[in-house]
């Protein structure tokens, strides 16, 4: 068990390994590509500013998981167990769920930030930075860290099989019990295969935001990125030195033309950092990147990491795969805030913060609530749409507004998200001038209420007491 052994204890809001405390913050994404061309330079400028303030090492923890539908239509079925009829109703929306999401790819995406302690000075500062971009950053509970990392750990079968019978070590609770490391080119984790890509080198110019085409992949992902700070005094002497050095090379070379051309790239792009760091404010940092992907089978596990490997070097990252290195790998993708130094010392590589702002990681095109209803498919990649407008934690309300032109389709999309809802046992009321809804409410066993019979509601009206004993009456 020398994989998990790092974790010693989970607190409320802060992890504890054996090298120090780290503190996972959760990050709600945006819709990057809807925004305008000028909103993104404002998105990535303030990104730019944020990654300034923060003197510290960062690391960010993605996690992008392919939607199982078939949670979905069971949780259907499991709402409307006593209802057979409505059942029977569903069936065709259920089958239609089986079809729709077979010819669609559909991910959910997580993000993370991982900092050293639980230091409020430093939470604020990404809060507060990451709020110009239009991100909301939240600290993670006891439950929540625990969740995670059991995930991460792909831990997903029952506390018993760790024949734990003393409760009180509730860390045990996110160990996998089954760990093997002995093939160079995989672990397995459970009954799960987990191969792992190291990022060794970038194009020269990278498109910003390149990591949305990554991440939108239909596998199970998990991106590690570690931005640590380089002192800017060291960083002016080392390229104060190498230019020197390159400059008196270029005069004295007798080469040929490739080396005196190699020569003068280096002399012209560390003058371009020392200028850049000098006028314009600019920190330097050593990047690090790692990927790590899960699946059922070896098979299944050597087709998706061909397929990120295709991906990857389309976007213009150059990597290699972590043969014997897998474990080392693995625990750079956990969010611990983790690197050994046999990792480290061919895998960094130097940005300017100016260049980190590609790296913009916050995107999700994608609109999958756990608990939501269909509702179409996304223009942009053709992922499943499945809101829940009444998730109180997601959205500020449920309000929705259905606009079109006549004979477009609204009252036919409205009465789906009735019926879709229903299938749910989400409790809905319909005011109905027209007796639009007549049919629905027979066919959903719902109740007619008929105003012109002289019935009234006032909403104000108490019909039931409570009496606390205090002296108080409450409505029931």
């Amino acid at each position: 068990m020398k994989l998990i052994s790092y974790v010693t204890n989970i607190n409320e809001n802060y992890i504890e390994t054996k090298k120090n405390k780290i503190c996972l913050l959760e990050v709600t994404p945006i819709n990057f590509l809807l925004r305008s061309i000028r909103e993104q330079r404002i998105i990535l400028e303030a990104y730019k500013s944020f990654i300034k303030q923060c003197e510290f090492d960062i690391q960010f923890f993605i996690q992008t998981t392919k939607v199982n539908i078939d949670e979905h239509i069971e949780k259907i079925k499991t709402c409307l167990k006593f209802e057979p009829e409505i059942c029977e109703m569903a069936e065709d929306y259920m089958q239609f769920l089986e079809r729709f999401s077979n010819d669609r790819r559909s991910v959910a995406r997580r993000f993370f930030i991982v900092i050293e302690n639980n230091d409020e000075s430093k939470i604020q500062k990404i809060s507060q930075g990451l709020k110009a971009c239009g991100n909301n950053v939240k600290v993670c509970t006891k439950e929540e860290c625990k969740e995670i990392l059991k995930e991460c750990y792909k831990n997903f079968d029952s506390y018993t099989n760790h024949d734990v019978e003393d409760t009180q070590d509730e860390i045990l609770k996110i160990y996998p019990f089954y760990f093997e490391d002995t093939n160079p080119n995989f672990l397995k984790i459970n009954n799960r295969y987990i191969g792992t890509l190291i990022v060794n080198d970038y194009a020269k110019e990278m498109q910003e935001a390149f990591l949305n085409k990554i991440l939108m992949q239909d596998i199970n992902l998990t991106c590690s990125m570690f931005y640590e700070r380089l002192p800017t005094s060291e960083v002016l002497k080392k390229i104060t030195y190498s230019i020197g050095n390159a400059g008196s090379e270029i005069k004295t070379t007798n080469e040929n033309q490739s080396d005196a051309e190699i020569l003068g790239s280096t002399y012209s792009d560390a003058k371009y950092i020392r200028k850049k760091i000098q006028l314009e404010q600019e920190k330097l940092y050593n990047l690090y990147m790692y990927f790590s992907v899960c699946s059922d089978t070896k098979e299944g596990l050597e087709k998706d990491l061909q397929k990120l490997e295709a991906v990857l070097n389309g976007v213009g990252l150059v990597t290699r795969r972590g043969i014997f290195r897998q474990k080392e790998t693995f625990e750079a993708t956990m969010p611990l805030l983790k690197q050994v130094e046999e990792l480290k010392k061919f895998n960094k590589r130097n940005v300017l913060s100016d260049g980190l702002c590609a790296t913009y990681p916050f995107i999700s095109n994608e609109l999958y609530d756990e608990n939501g209803v269909l509702v179409g498919a996304s223009d942009m990649d053709k992922s499943l749409v499945m809101i829940d407008r009444f998730d109180t934690k997601k959205y500020k309300n449920s309000n929705m507004c259905v606009i079109g032109t006549s004979g477009s389709g609204k009252s036919y999309f409205t009465k789906l998200m009735i019926l879709r809802n229903r299938y749910l046992n989400v409790a809905q009321y319909i005011i109905d001038p027209e007796r639009e809804y007549l049919k629905v409410c027979k066919n959903l066993k719902g109740s007619l209420i008929n105003f012109e019979d002289g019935k009234i509601i006032n909403v104000l009206d108490i019909r039931e007491f409570s009496d606390d004993g205090d002296g108080r009456l409450f409505a029931k």
